[in-house]
């Protein structure tokens, strides 16, 4: 009886046994079927290892330094908001978030946001473009100024576009090492004072775009002799001649000219300079060119190969200063109204293999927000007149 009992006890204990190994066993089967499973329900995309999703990644924002938007679906935001493994993918990117572009209106969540892409951008080098009108408020255009400001030392293409003056509060003395490219204007109707100097501060700065600034000691301003291409917005002749002088390396220069001041004639020497557009500025109605026209013969340019002009020069100021540089154009551009016919162009200048005229390309007689906006959008430049 006892013995009978002992092994009843046994019996129940290897049963214990086989099926504590035969649940594990299933167990085991079960988390094996679900892992089949949930490979059959995903994506194939999702399948993809992190190193390869990341390089697919890495060519969803525009080219460096072109910007991507802030939301919406070219925005790498939409990156995030597709399922937990992209969203890691993607916040764990800092070149993602390397290139802000923010039209800034009056919404402090524009502020939150810049300051994520900010934090999320790491120690990558920053393009960012920011642009405002006069008619919204100013807080939030400081307060994303502000957050810019903390990463100074890694900006390296800046656009800061008709900010109202009071936002525009740069540290100029502050060291930028990496700068390459900067575009400052404020919003009309401000013509404030540029102050300071980062001439020693920026010493990779080659390309330049101001507008709507008056300059105060201008030739200590920025490391003008350093620079390559310079973009000059709304200045008179007086203005642009105090920089030019110290620009003597420009191998691109556009100058937008506002309402002629009757300068002292200097020689400017552009010894460099391939590639030169002259724009006539002019607000709500037409002033007299005159003077403006006759600043073209200010300049010696003997490497200018484009040449990009109002219609209303005269084709005599042209040709002396052709003579003058002693160039070999290869590109005359005319654009807007002319004063006299095409055909007069080309039988003056038969060695010039191109001229083209844009009689629709309208100077004078738009907003300085239409102008800068138009410069943006290339519409006031030949796009090859950019090419070095």
């Amino acid at each position: 009886m006892l013995n009978a009992r002992a092994a009843d006890r046994a019996l129940v204990a290897d049963l214990n046994g086989r099926i504590l190994k035969l649940q594990r066993a299933i167990e085991e089967l079960i988390a094996e079927k679900i892992s089949a499973e949930a490979r059959l329900a995903a994506y194939p995309v999702l399948t993809l290892p992190n190193e390869i999703t990341s390089e697919i990644f890495s060519h969803f924002n525009p080219l460096y330094p072109l910007c991507p938007p802030l939301t919406g679906p070219f925005s790498p935001t939409l990156l995030t908001q597709i399922c937990q493994k992209w969203r890691n993918i993607a916040l764990s990117m800092p070149s993602l978030w390397r290139a802000i572009s923010c039209p800034i209106q009056d919404v402090q969540e524009q502020s939150r946001m810049v300051e994520k892409w900010l934090s999320r951008s790491g120690r990558c080098p920053l393009s960012i473009k920011l642009s405002t009108s006069y008619r919204y408020g100013t807080g939030t255009a400081r307060n994303i100024m502000a957050a810019a400001l903390v990463h100074l030392g890694r900006w390296e293409h800046i656009s800061i576009m008709s900010l109202p003056h009071d936002g525009l509060l740069i540290p100029v003395d502050t060291p930028m090492p990496l700068l390459r490219t900067l575009e400052l204007s404020v919003d009309w109707p401000y013509h404030p004072p540029l102050h300071g100097a980062i001439s020693h501060a920026a010493s990779r700065l080659t390309s330049v775009v101001l507008g709507l600034f008056s300059y105060e000691n201008g030739g200590d301003l920025l490391p003008w002799s350093q620079l390559t291409s310079l973009t000059l917005l709304n200045q008179t002749p007086s203005q642009c001649t105090a920089i030019l002088m110290h620009a003597v390396n420009l191998v691109y220069c556009e100058l937008t000219l506002s309402e002629s001041d009757d300068p002292q004639p200097q020689i400017i020497r552009l010894p460099r300079l391939q590639s030169l557009v002259i724009i006539h500025y002019e607000n709500d109605r037409l002033y007299s060119i005159s003077t403006q026209d006759e600043y073209l013969l200010s300049f010696v340019a003997p490497a200018l190969r484009r040449l990009q002009l109002p219609g209303g020069c005269a084709v005599e100021h042209v040709e002396s200063f052709l003579k003058a540089s002693g160039c070999e154009l290869q590109e005359l551009h005319i654009t807007g109204e002319l004063s006299v016919e095409e055909e007069i162009f080309r039988l003056v200048f038969p060695s010039i293999p191109t001229i083209s005229f844009n009689p629709w390309l309208i100077d004078w007689g738009c907003s300085m927000a239409d102008q800068i906006r138009k410069k943006n959008e290339g519409q006031l430049s030949i796009a090859d007149f950019a090419a070095a």
